[in-house]
C-alpha cells in the first residue's frame, strides 16, 4: 500500500504523450518537440523550466513510444491536461500518467460497460 502511494505521488505531475515520432536524437530535442507540440497544437507557451523532465517508455518497435512529461508544478500539468481536446485532429494524444494496476483496472471496467 505504501508503495502505491510513493508511486502515485511520484506520476502525480506527469502526462503521457502519445504520437511522437522517434527521431535520433538527444534529450535536449524530445524536450524541443515536446514543447512545440504543445505550442503549436494546444496554444499555450510553455518554458523550459517548467518541465521537469521528458523521457520516452516502452520498447523500441514499429510503433512510435509514449512519451512522459513530468511537468514542475500542478498548475501546469492541469492547464495541459484541461485542453487536451486541442490534440483532437492531430495525431499526438495525451492522458495522465497512471500506475499499471490503475490502467488495467480502467480497461477492465471499460470493458464491462460494452
Amino acid at each position: 500500500m505504501a508503495l502505491e502511494k510513493i508511486e502515485r505521488q511520484l506520476r502525480k505531475k506527469n502526462l503521457v504523450l502519445f504520437g511522437v515520432e522517434e527521431k535520433k536524437g538527444s534529450y535536449f530535442d524530445l524536450v524541443d518537440t515536446v514543447l512545440e507540440i504543445i505550442k503549436e497544437f494546444m496554444k499555450i507557451t510553455c518554458e523550459k523550466q517548467e518541465i521537469e523532465s521528458v523521457r520516452r517508455i516502452g520498447k523500441i518497435g514499429e510503433k512510435a513510444r509514449p512519451v512522459i512529461i513530468s511537468f514542475t508544478t500542478m498548475d501546469r500539468k492541469i492547464e495541459v491536461l484541461s485542453i487536451k481536446k486541442a490534440l483532437k485532429n492531430s495525431p499526438y494524444y495525451i492522458m495522465e500518467d497512471y500506475p499499471k494496476k490503475i490502467l488495467e483496472k480502467r480497461k477492465q471496467l471499460k470493458e464491462d460497460l460494452v
